[in-house]
């Protein structure tokens, strides 16, 4: 929900053209745990604060986490 309204906050001030959310029941799941790990321990949230929108960079191993999710759930 956080990270939604930052989403769109973002598209508001112009950081980013648009913003599309999509409301999903994803079930926690290994593969679930581990992105949530990586972004805890390599990311902050600023909260509304923010000057720029920042992606986050998603390495391969993470990538590949994203993408087993998306399969699971039958989203990619």
């Amino acid at each position: 929900i956080v990270m939604n309204g930052r989403a769109e906050y973002a598209a508001e001030q112009n950081f980013i053209k648009q913003v599309r959310i999509l409301k999903l029941n994803i079930p926690h799941s290994n593969h679930v745990e581990k992105v949530e790990r990586y972004i805890n321990d390599h990311y902050s949230d600023p909260g509304f604060s923010m000057k720029r929108w920042e992606e986050w960079k998603k390495p391969p191993e993470i990538q590949k986490e994203m993408q087993a999710i998306l399969n699971d759930n039958r989203l990619g």
